[in-house]
């Protein structure tokens, strides 16, 4: 009798599901993946683990993501092929499905100093399937236009300018330390987030941590038309005349209140 399971990833790391499916009578013919770089890419998940045990017996495993190397291919690579085939970086381990001449690639790869960016592609090339917006299936394109993920249009602002100004005060300030003497990178990262909202317009030097949303939007209201204009704000506001001459809608998306504020009022 055939039977297809659907068994909730939770659920796999209860011993008797995995002694389950590893029986004489069991043929595991697949094991599918979705978005495996978020628990396979590591050593130590669980869930890794218990996925690398059931793969040993399937006859097909597939890792469907679209981002397989969120670190990039030098630190993930080598962690997401033991969790598709096994783990074969021990030499004595034979529970893995990696024939002798990619084992031995996997673990050149992942000795000291034997890591080559090229060695791995050409590892990986016979099993990676690699599907972007202009993959066709036939006549038809697998990913429709409606589906698809837009691509974003770069806009040159010409701020070339102001933004050395930004740029050489950047650099003026001193870097936060932590007690070690290593760079606090929270505060460093602070620093930058804070380049990016200057380089929208110099208003921002007039917000407070403490300003509410409301304050914030009357600061901004207040200053905008007697402040100097950025060539993001020009290029902004260019699009949006554009937009609302042709009657069509749009919706601003930013990650911070003073950027949404910023376009509402200019």
């Amino acid at each position: 009798m055939s039977t297809v399971w659907i068994i909730r990833d939770s659920m796999l790391t209860r011993p008797d599901v995995v002694k389950t499916l590893n029986q004489p009578s069991v043929c595991l013919l697949s094991l599918f993946c979705d978005e495996g770089h978020t628990a396979l890419r590591s050593f130590d998940s669980g869930r890794a683990k218990v996925f690398q045990s059931i793969a040993k017996f399937s006859h097909f495993v597939c890792l469907a993501s679209g981002t397989l190397f969120p670190l990039g291919p030098k630190h993930d690579g080598v962690k997401i092929l033991t969790s598709l085939g096994g783990d074969c970086l021990d030499s004595r381990s034979t529970s893995h499905k990696w024939d002798k001449e990619r084992a031995v690639t996997i673990r050149k790869l992942h000795s000291w100093g034997g890591w080559s960016i090229f060695r791995f592609r050409k590892l990986i090339t016979p099993f990676f399937l690699c599907r972007t917006r202009n993959s066709m299936w036939g006549n038809q394109r697998i990913m429709t236009d409606a589906l698809a993920i837009p691509v974003p249009e770069y806009i040159d602002p010409h701020d070339e300018e102001y933004e050395k100004q930004l740029m050489e005060d950047f650099n003026k300030t001193k870097t936060a330390t932590n007690k070690d003497g290593m760079v606090d990178m929270n505060k460093f990262r602070a620093r930058t987030d804070e380049l990016l909202l200057r380089a929208w317009s110099p208003i921002y030097d007039e917000i407070r941590m403490d300003m509410t949303p409301e304050q914030v939007q009357a600061t901004i209201a207040e200053r905008l038309h007697c402040t100097q204009r950025t060539g993001r704000i020009t290029e902004l506001i260019k699009i949006v005349i554009k937009l609302k001459n042709a009657g069509q809608r749009w919706i601003i998306v930013a990650d911070r209140v003073f950027l949404l504020a910023l376009a509402v009022h200019a």
